[in-house]
């Protein structure tokens, strides 16, 4: 078993990527760290990762390019999105 520190704004799914090449391998890390897969990763976090690796191509050009996933997004709750407009009085259709 290894360990992994978790970057700002990665979910497991990205991690998964980061140290097995394959996302469902975030299954996994999610039951080793008693996880939900939409649990939010702490910057920091350390994670306990399964050392098999099932796809090493993606693992080493990750390395070898310094790619380190972090697509959770982050949302402003001040910020109104397409889901709270109303068309024809906030969002126009022409």
């Amino acid at each position: 078993m290894a360990t992994v520190q978790v970057n700002d704004n990665q979910s497991l799914f990205d991690i998964a990527l980061q140290v097995s090449g394959n996302f469902v391998s975030a299954f996994d890390i999610a039951q080793i760290n008693d996880l939900s897969l939409t649990d939010r990763l702490s910057d920091g976090m350390i994670l306990s990762v399964p050392n098999d690796v099932q796809d090493k191509t993606v693992v080493m050009e990750y390395n070898r390019y310094g790619i380190c996933p972090a697509t959770e997004i982050e949302t402003d709750p001040d910020i109104k999105y397409i889901g709270n407009m109303i068309i024809g009085v906030d969002f126009m259709v022409f």
